[in-house]
């Protein structure tokens, strides 16, 4: 929810403009005093109502978009607090060591205890958010240049340049055989975002991030999933209420995603009233500590848990700084209870996947089902019952050299943007079918 403390956290940042009396001027305000109400949480619901209205036709920003970006700049302070507890004073150049130890997934230059304690968080951010990862780390390299860059005497280009060249050596120097990135970083202010996106230090931040996940390919990373714990001594499939609410059951399926023993929970709802399952989220434990990615919000939120003798699951959630959920999950047994054994008959692996991508707004009857999996020393080939070929460089994503003849993966529509997508539910990738070869037919 838009409120604003979010707006006066993007209005003191300076990311739309050189100042907040700048950005007044830029929205066609007459003075400041709406400006500084707005600065200090005073003003009333029409001046904030009118703020935005006006934000977004100079800059195209929606109530979303500033939502989304009040979550960035605290996570910048979080990430940025935390580096310098790690690091002490930052440079430039252990800045430029912590985007190449996250680009890299080599994380030595960080103690065992930090490794073990709080990094979790990042790597779960990077496998599952990441345009909103790397646009933090662009910010939390680029936050203390904002007066730079809105020096008078440059033009947008130059401003861009300015701020961005650094980065740009300093990744090819770094990864000189890089070619997809290097190509995008070189191309980057060719982009429609950088010609036509208001001209301001946010947009160069944008752009910064799309140059850094530029130099990550996959999906998700190996680094994320070996710490990721299936929890000793519960079954792979649980079901749970929450405290007295016995008109829902939850239901946790374990997936593994690597042959380490490592996986993901993922966590469906069923009620009894209206006979509906959702599935509108996954859960990541890591001891005592856990992850909760909701689907549709596409949006991690962290937290701690506590099981107690497999029959008690107590979860804290902190949905940011200041506030915190708390639920306590009873396990149900099936041998107990009727309808909780006929929801265990109702939950095939059928049911489950179907319940799963129309949760996501995915359609499965998209015209194209894979029947077989092609494995060549260079490329990975789809084949569809029609006798389609669809191919595709192993080089292009890490994930791809782990992918064997028998891992089938699903070729599915998301409703979102109405893209096709190729993914492999084990391995928790996905590649857009416009990334494979043209489709080719084998000639009768």
């Amino acid at each position: 929810m838009l409120n604003s403390e979010i707006i006066s956290k993007i209005i003191e940042s300076n990311l739309l403009a050189a100042s907040p009396s700048r950005l007044a001027v830029d929205l066609g305000y007459a003075g400041r005093m709406t400006i500084n109400r707005l600065r200090t949480g005073t003003a009333g619901e029409e001046a904030t109502h009118e703020f935005c209205n006006r934000l977004n036709d100079l800059t195209g920003l929606t109530n979303e978009d500033l939502i989304w970006l009040g979550r960035m700049l605290e996570n910048t302070d979080d990430f940025n607090d935390q580096m310098i507890s790690e690091f002490g004073e930052l440079t430039e150049n252990s800045k430029y060591d912590i985007l190449f130890a996250f680009i890299s997934d080599d994380y030595s230059i960080f103690s065992p205890n930090y490794r073990d304690l709080k990094l979790n968080r990042w790597l779960l951010m990077k496998g599952h958010e990441k345009d909103s990862f790397f646009f933090m780390l662009s910010l939390f390299l680029f936050v203390d240049h904002t007066k730079s860059f809105y020096d008078k005497h440059l033009s947008t280009k130059d401003r861009y340049n300015l701020i961005l060249d650094p980065l740009l050596i300093a990744l090819k120097d770094r990864y000189p055989k890089h070619s997809i990135g290097n190509t995008l970083s070189s191309g980057i202010l060719e982009t429609p975002m950088a010609k036509l996106a208001f001209p301001c230090f946010l947009t160069c931040v944008r752009l910064g991030g799309i140059i850094l996940k530029g130099y990550v390919s996959g999906y998700s990373e190996a680094s994320s999933h070996d710490s990721m714990i299936k929890i000793d001594g519960l079954p792979n499939r649980t079901f749970w209420n929450e405290r007295e609410n016995h008109n829902e059951v939850i239901f946790l399926k374990f997936v593994p995603v690597n042959d380490k023993g490592n996986g993901i929970y993922e966590y469906f709802i069923f009620n009894f009233k209206t006979g509906k399952t959702e599935n509108p989220a996954q859960l990541y434990f890591y001891g005592e500590d856990l992850g909760l990615f909701l689907k549709k919000e596409r949006k991690l939120v962290f937290g701690n848990c506590c099981l107690d003798d497999m029959t008690k699951l107590k979860i804290i959630l902190y949905i940011d700084r200041y506030k915190k959920s708390e639920f306590v999950w009873k396990r149900l047994m099936p041998e107990n209870s009727e309808r909780v054994r006929e929801i265990d008959r109702l939950f095939t692996d059928s049911y489950i996947n179907n319940v799963k991508y129309e949760s996501l707004g995915m359609e499965l009857s998209c015209g194209v089902i894979i029947s077989e999996v092609v494995v060549t020393k260079t490329k990975v080939i789809l084949i569809t019952l029609e006798g389609n070929k669809f191919s595709i460089s192993r080089n292009s994503y890490p994930f791809l050299t782990s992918v064997t003849p028998d891992m089938i993966p699903l070729a599915y529509r998301d409703m979102d943007n109405n893209k096709l997508f190729i993914e492999w539910e084990k391995l928790g990738c996905r590649i857009p079918l416009e990334e494979f070869s043209p489709n080719i037919k084998d000639k009768k």
